[in-house]
């Protein structure tokens, strides 16, 4: 073996090394987090630490629950991130082709695919790097989120700890803020209102009720109209289905990436999981 080979086998090797060593660090004890009370993200905690060195940030407002999570309540963000959440095993390789032929076709980075367990690994254990590094470890950790925690209890992570604008994470924590109830008060339209904001929450959300948001809440309320209406056939249900009224929605990639969302908004949104939770 030539002296280039060595010493590249040894850069290669103390590289993987030390990546082990990185994802070893931050490796979770997975039956805590399947059933333990609703951790602190990563995203909440650098935010209280940027408040403490500059006061004139909003205070932070997170809430966690263990609430039970209702189909109603649900279906809203199931169809505005991930609409094959229920499908897939972490990683949609059906919306991921997708959004790369969308992307191609427009020449710029419109859209993404990361899933909402992708996300919840992302808010939970990383940065908002968009390194090759850091999507390589949110795969790893995704795949074992996924063989640890059930679907429910990933969703559960997902929507306590999901930034709904500037220091409000989680939805019972933006249900108060918003409109001054507990998620399990709002009406339809007011929880369609906190999955619209989820792509861009601090440009986007109830509050500003920018054109975006407005068009990327009816077209959710779309959905969820016909789903209600029985327009679709059982098999339609279980395969999801495709509505051709349900153009991609792009996220707004111009305005600084979120803190806890991750400004990817996922082109199988034109679709609707096949088992929504009771």
């Amino acid at each position: 073996m030539s002296r280039f080979a060595k010493i590249f086998l040894v850069i290669i090797s103390s590289i993987t090394l030390l990546d082990i060593a990185y994802l070893a660090s931050i490796w979770p004890a997975w039956e805590d987090l399947a059933q333990g009370p609703i951790p602190e993200s990563t995203f909440i905690k650098q935010y209280r630490d940027h408040r403490r060195e500059n006061p004139d940030l909003p205070p932070l407002r997170w809430t966690p629950s263990q609430e039970s999570l209702s189909k109603e309540l649900t279906m809203p963000f199931i169809i505005a991130e991930d609409s094959r959440f229920y499908n897939h095993l972490g990683v949609d390789i059906e919306a991921l082709a997708d959004a790369v032929e969308y992307n191609l076709k427009r020449k710029k980075l419109a859209l993404g695919a990361s899933t909402i367990s992708q996300q919840t690994v992302k808010n939970l254990f990383l940065s908002s790097s968009r390194s090759l590094l850091r999507k390589w470890h949110e795969l790893i950790l995704t795949a074992a989120m996924e063989t640890h925690l059930s679907k429910k209890r990933i969703l559960q992570i997902y929507l306590n700890i999901a930034e709904f604008g500037h220091g409000i994470f989680g939805i019972h924590a933006a249900s108060l803020y918003y409109f001054y109830k507990s998620p399990s008060a709002l009406t339809t339209e007011e929880l369609v209102s906190l999955a619209a904001s989820l792509p861009s929450p601090k440009k986007h959300n109830p509050q500003t009720q920018t054109e975006a948001f407005e068009k990327r809440k009816t077209r959710i309320l779309s959905v969820i109209k016909k789903y209600h209406q029985n327009l679709l056939s059982p098999p339609a249900i279980e395969d999801g289905f495709d509505l051709e009224l349900m153009d991609p929605i792009e996220a707004d990639l111009d305005e600084p990436e979120s803190e806890a969302t991750d400004h990817e908004t996922d082109l199988s949104n034109e679709n609707v999981a096949k088992d929504l939770p009771n």
